[in-house]
């Protein structure tokens, strides 16, 4: 019975995998609206695992992380001008390197980060791990343009993320844009500080804090050892609600945790 029901399981992800390929991975032209085609990220200056990303034979891009957009955010009218949003992320499964999807879907004009890093995060907060903050570029450089409605996808850069690793992302618009595109319930505390910060190690400007996501949608991961991702479509119990914020313990988590560490679960 028990193997049956992980045939069962994994059949159900091989087709929910399908959707989420075509969707996250397979299409990265039509994703990319406001990016040139990507190109491979040149090494950071001083950093061993900032070199261009080589995927292996057998890697593949999988989802480690999404959240969809649910509006735009209170208060936000002209958007968050001059300001370095750092989000925090909880990783599903690792890889050996990562790029990230933005959205501006509930803007209603285009908004232009010129600045946007992801590294690892240090016990959860804003502060980043020694030697993990990589810069992030679109189509080759650092400012992107994403229209109202749109997305854009980022270039791939080398970086080890663990699985069930908290993980920083940062975007910077030094202009007035319209609404931020966010999402509400994030049970997780994410930061803001002013200026542009959004390369800061320490932690130590991000004083604001925010329970909702702002902007980004998705994390990928080059990964040899996911065979795929499972989308899970709910309500606010899918959310986490009634969950302790920042304890990643949605039953998302639970379920993520469990594929990932039980004896004979999908891998």
């Amino acid at each position: 019975m028990r193997r049956g029901f992980y045939a069962l399981l994994a059949g159900l992800m091989a087709v929910l995998v399908g959707v989420v390929v075509a969707i996250g991975t397979g299409r990265q032209g039509e994703r990319e609206v406001a990016a040139a085609p990507s190109a491979p990220a040149e090494a950071e200056e001083g950093s061993e695992d900032a070199e261009p990303v080589t995927p292996a034979a057998r890697s593949a891009w999988v989802g480690t992380w999404s959240a969809a957009p649910t509006g735009a955010e209170p208060a936000t009218v002209d958007g968050l001008p001059d300001r370095s949003l750092r989000n925090v992320l909880r990783a599903s499964v690792g890889g050996s390197s990562v790029r990230v999807e933005l959205s501006n879907r509930y803007g209603t004009q285009p908004v232009t980060f010129t600045h946007v890093t992801v590294a690892l995060s240090a016990y959860g907060g804003p502060a980043a791990q020694p030697d993990t903050m990589r810069e992030l570029t679109f189509g080759g450089g650092s400012t992107v343009i994403v229209p109202a409605g749109g997305s854009v996808l980022s270039d791939p850069v080398s970086l080890k993320v663990p699985a069930a690793a908290d993980v920083l992302v940062t975007v910077y618009a030094p202009e007035p844009s319209g609404p931020v595109t966010y999402h509400r319930m994030a049970r997780q505390t994410s930061y803001a500080a002013p200026g542009d910060v959004a390369a800061d190690t320490t932690g130590g400007p991000y004083q604001e804090t925010v329970d909702s996501w702002r902007y980004v949608t998705a994390l990928h991961v080059l990964s040899a050892q996911a065979a795929g991702s499972v989308v899970v479509l709910g309500d606010s119990l899918t959310d986490g609600a009634g969950s302790t914020p920042g304890a990643n313990h949605r039953w998302t988590d639970f379920l993520a945790a469990r594929l990932r560490d039980e004896r004979g679960a999908p891998a």
